[in-house]
């Protein structure tokens, strides 16, 4: 990500551009270790078709929204205190 240089580079799209990105490469990689195991009759991300990649994106991003949300809550329960300043 760049800074924004006054040339109209929108620094919150370029995160979201990123975001996206991650979140795909995280599901290729999720896809690839899952059918590295023969009995587990996964496919490899680039055997699988553009609705199961989408699929199995959808859920990485489900699983980074809901980290963020658990996060408070699982400092609280393990008896961390939050700095919040």
């Amino acid at each position: 990500m760049s800074e924004d240089t006054g040339t109209g580079s929108d620094p919150t799209i370029e995160a979201d551009a990123f975001r996206q990105i991650l979140h795909r490469e995280t599901a290729r990689i999720v896809a690839n270790r899952l059918s590295e195991s023969p009995s587990s009759g996964y496919r490899t991300w680039e055997n699988l078709s553009r609705e199961e990649r989408s699929n199995i994106t959808g859920w990485v991003e489900l699983v980074f929204i809901a980290q963020i949300e658990a996060y408070g809550p699982a400092l609280h329960l393990a008896g961390v205190q939050a700095n919040v300043e």
